[in-house]
């Protein structure tokens, strides 16, 4: 039997994920590289991304998770999707564009952050930063699962 090439699969294994191993806690405004969640890039280079963060703080507390994606201070790319919003009600859709931060709900339970999107490398290290809106003595927590799966378009 003949498969039409248009509806042949692409191998999965062009998809490289990346998981955080472990909880990783930040109190302050300052944002932090997230220790596990970055990768390498090839300067001209296009990047798939898909990612889902995981995090928690605490319920009612001023301090929002803030987080952003990037390599370099230029704008190469950006990623949407679905957050939590600021006050705690809904969901809602944001966009992430290179280092511009996107705060998201408090609650202590685990909350997730599911995210789509491109960026053109540099040459660089692609990382997900993170910190509170508002320090806090309550920690915000990356959670351990948290993944970024990437893939060069081609």
């Amino acid at each position: 039997m003949l498969i039409p090439v248009a509806i042949e699969q692409q191998p999965s294994s062009d998809w490289v994920n990346v998981v955080k191993q472990a909880n990783q806690s930040v109190t302050g405004t300052a944002m932090t590289n997230d220790d596990a969640l970055f990768f390498q890039t090839t300067a001209g280079v296009m990047y798939e991304l898909d990612f889902i963060l995981l995090y928690s703080n605490a319920a009612g507390a001023t301090p929002d998770m803030k987080f952003d994606l990037g390599e370099d201070a230029t704008i190469r790319g950006q990623a949407g999707g679905v957050v939590i919003s600021t006050a705690d009600a809904a969901a809602q859709f944001a966009v992430a564009t290179n280092q511009t931060a996107v705060a998201v709900g408090t609650n202590a339970a685990e909350r997730a952050a599911q995210f789509t999107g491109y960026h053109r490398g540099n040459g660089g290290v692609f990382r997900v930063r993170f910190a509170q809106n508002v320090n806090n003595a309550t920690a915000t927590v990356m959670i351990a699962g948290s993944t970024v799966r990437y893939r060069v378009v081609q």
